[in-house]
């Protein structure tokens, strides 16, 4: 950019200055001369400085200069982060946006804006856009998955969570406490998942193979779920398979009621004996995520385990 300086005594010029950065200058007469912006320069006072003497402008010039984006911080985020560009060329920005979605921002002075990942940006270059000139970045913003919300809070195995959250595109994993599920990327905000065979409660986390990992705020709950158990029929003292979903933290197994001893073997198995005193009726696990009721009944048979007199 250049600039027509006017004023008297021009001649003997030796050099010229926009704040503290040199310009290169031609004087064309006693009461003019032409300088060039250059893309160091920032708002101050210009300065003509002769063998005579210096002077300097009664106000300050606001250089106006192509944009140019040399630092963002952070390089990668969530949507909704807050990002600070550093460069030059910034005062009379009229736009930003991240891969081509328009942002909100606030220009902090010549060298800084500070702006927000917006709503529907994906990874790629962040571009500013002034009253003279664009910038793109060279290098890409990385927008990470995010989990805002998912619902139900819990259920069984088997159940459909639908997870709401910002730029799930590129999602290749979704886990639920460790456990990979089946899933859907409905869209750029939601991904439909159901809940493992193995699943215990705990996190959900989303994983994109290229823009890395996010893990939900709170816990989905899987509730316990009795599906079967090896033998419908016993005596007191027999040993009990009991197979489901969600057993790992079982604190008590009952058979129709009465209190029983257990080995969890593992999330989806629970080894009971038949307790003495027990009848016929369902068999019940407890965990701190409910309580699950077989759907048939455990049959309790008559035993003798003596008679006197002999």
């Amino acid at each position: 950019t250049q600039v027509t300086v006017t004023g008297t005594s021009f001649i003997g010029v030796t050099e010229v200055l926009i704040d503290t950065s040199f310009c290169l200058f031609t004087v064309n007469s006693t009461t003019e001369l032409i300088l060039t912006v250059p893309a160091t320069a920032t708002t101050g006072r210009i300065k003509v400085i002769s063998s005579i003497g210096t002077t300097e402008s009664a106000t300050d010039f606001v250089p106006v200069n192509v944009p140019d984006v040399t630092n963002f911080s952070p390089a990668s985020g969530p949507v909704g982060t807050t990002v600070i560009l550093t460069g030059t060329g910034f005062c009379t920005t009229t736009s930003v946006d991240f891969n081509g979605i328009t942002t909100s921002f606030t220009v902090d002075s010549d060298v800084q804006i500070t702006t927000v990942v917006p709503y529907g940006a994906t990874t790629g270059p962040i571009t500013v856009v002034n009253t003279v000139g664009t910038f793109t970045t060279a290098s890409d913003y990385t927008v990470t998955p995010d989990i805002l919300s998912f619902t139900p809070a819990s259920g069984y195995v088997g159940d459909n969570v639908t997870i709401t959250g910002t730029n799930f595109l590129t999602v290749g994993t979704v886990e639920f406490n460790g456990v990979s599920a089946t899933f859907t990327v409905d869209s750029y905000s939601q991904i439909t998942a159901t809940v493992p065979v193995t699943a215990t409660t705990g996190l959900i986390t989303v994983t994109s193979p290229t823009e890395g990992t996010d893990a939900s705020s709170t816990a989905y709950i899987v509730h316990p779920k009795i599906d079967s158990f090896t033998q419908t029929t016993g005596i007191v003292g027999d040993a009990v398979t009991i197979n489901g979903s969600g057993l790992n933290n079982a604190s008590s197994v009952t058979f129709n009621g009465t209190s029983a001893g257990f080995t969890v073997v593992s999330e989806s198995q629970v080894d009971a004996i038949v307790p003495f005193g027990a009848l016929t009726g369902s068999i019940e696990i407890t965990t701190p995520y409910g309580t699950a009721t077989s759907s048939s009944y455990f049959n309790v048979e008559p035993n003798i385990t003596g008679f006197t007199p002999v």
